[in-house]
C-alpha cells in the first residue's frame, strides 16, 4: 500500500493511499483479516475455526484480487500502474492460495508414520 503504484505522466508517483478513496481502506481490511486469522492460526493451532476463517480470508483475498486487476486494467486517470500495483495482486493471490491450503483436510498436511 505504500509502494508506488501507479505513475502519472509528468509528477512523482502515487501510493494505493493516495490513488484511492474506498479501494484502499476495502485492500486494508483485507490485509488485516489475513494477518489476524495467520495470528490466531500460530497462537492456537487446535482452534475449532481453520476452515471458516480459511474461508473468510480466501473470500477478502478474492475480492481484494478482482478490485486490483480492475485497477490494473483501468488506472485512474492517465497514470501507469507501477511495481506497487503488481505486488498488491500477488499478496492478494498469495491470500487465496494461503486459505486454501488452510481449508485442506487435517489428514492432507501431515500423515502419522509416512
Amino acid at each position: 500500500m505504500n509502494l508506488a503504484w501507479y505513475e502519472p505522466s509528468l509528477g512523482s508517483s502515487l501510493t494505493a493511499w493516495e490513488a484511492f478513496t474506498v479501494t484502499d481502506v476495502v485492500l486494508a481490511l483485507v490485509g488485516l483479516t489475513a494477518l489476524l486469522f495467520g495470528a490466531a492460526a500460530i497462537i492456537r493451532p487446535a482452534a475449532a475455526f481453520p476452515v471458516p476463517g480459511s474461508s473468510v480470508v480466501a473470500g477478502g483475498g478474492a475480492l481484494g484480487a478482482i478490485l486490483v486487476l480492475i485497477r490494473l486494467v483501468n488506472p485512474p486517470a492517465d497514470l501507469s500502474a507501477q511495481a506497487g500495483a503488481w505486488l498488491g495482486l500477488g499478496a492478494c493471490l498469495g491470500m487465496i492460495v494461503g486459505a486454501y491450503y488452510g481449508m485442506q483436510e487435517e489428514g492432507l498436511r501431515s500423515r502419522p508414520g509416512g
